[in-house]
């Protein structure tokens, strides 16, 4: 018993148990599995943008390929820009499905979308891209609004629809930080050439975006005129036509239909079509119309 007691007490006079132990070399053992994990990690990274640098891009070789796809389908060439109303003008940018041909032919881009922030009133997403190559990075972001015109909050089917849509955003907007602009807006010029090389006659083009709004967004042609700011759907030319096909681009990638195409309470758009002309019809007429009427004085 005297030998037992003797033994515990030495063991205890050098500052460690055996359960001690046992924790330490399981501490010991987790560091360097970390540090392995870590060196790992490092490694792959090295070889990454080692292979990058050893298959470099081309500049000449991104735009043939780029010009190349838009080239091969119209669709894709004038769904390359996209056009939303805001104030009394229209802001243009490219669109997500330019964003991602560009992507593809510029090469050596590693592309990290983050979990989707999804608060009360609105959604976010932002997106890395890594260029391997010149080892930097940016990142890309997007938010949008899931609160429908009454106030109410979405749907969780909706919910769901707006983050894939702000996720192809805040993708699109991180690689047009990683490419230069200038190089975008040369693959605009391809692609509205080409739209332009494949138009029909104008009164054709017009009554086929007039009943796509009508067919598939249930829009009519007065709130088309509201939005554009025009007075009737024979004004409609070549320029409201690449506005509506921008649109037509926006409300793809997720862009609500209510929040462009808007009309004021208490008017409805064919309302105020017709008010405007009746303003139009009474300014032509002669100004001796508009005299206001002198009323004879009372005799005495």
């Amino acid at each position: 018993m005297g030998s037992e007691n003797t033994q515990i007490a030495n063991r205890n006079a050098g500052g460690m148990t055996i359960a001690d132990d046992h924790e330490g070399i399981l501490g010991m053992t987790r560091v360097a599995a970390m540090s392995t994990q870590i060196q790992m990690m490092t490694a792959m990274v090295d070889k990454k943008i080692a292979t990058a640098r050893m298959f470099p891009r081309s500049i000449a070789r991104f735009k043939e390929e780029a010009s190349a796809l838009l080239r091969e389908d119209v669709e894709t060439a004038r769904s390359a820009e996209y056009a939303k109303p805001v104030g009394g003008g229209t802001v243009r940018g490219p669109s997500v499905r330019l964003a991602e041909v560009a992507a593809l032919c510029w090469t050596n881009l590693e592309i990290k979308i983050g979990e989707p922030i999804v608060g009360d009133k609105s959604v976010t997403v932002i997106v890395s891209v890594w260029d391997l190559q010149r080892n930097t990075t940016s990142e890309g972001i997007a938010t949008t609004s899931i609160i429908n015109k009454n106030g109410q909050r979405y749907q969780q089917s909706m919910i769901e629809t707006a983050v894939v849509a702000t996720a192809a955003k805040a993708r699109r907007n991180a690689i047009l930080t990683a490419i230069p602009r200038t190089y975008i807006n040369d693959l605009l010029a391809v692609a509205k050439e080409v739209a332009s090389g494949n138009r029909e006659p104008l009164e054709t083009r017009r009554q086929k975006a007039i009943d796509y709004f009508a067919r598939t967004h249930k829009v009519t042609p007065e709130q088309i005129c509201e939005t554009l700011n025009i007075g009737g759907v024979d004004d409609i030319g070549d320029e409201e036509l690449d506005t509506l096909t921008g649109i037509m681009t926006a409300i793809k990638e997720g862009d609500p239909v209510d929040s462009i195409f808007k009309v004021k309470v208490g008017e409805t758009a064919s309302e105020k079509v017709k008010r405007t002309l009746e303003q139009k019809a009474a300014e032509k007429k002669s100004p001796a119309a508009s005299k206001p009427t002198v009323t004879n004085p009372m005799p005495d």
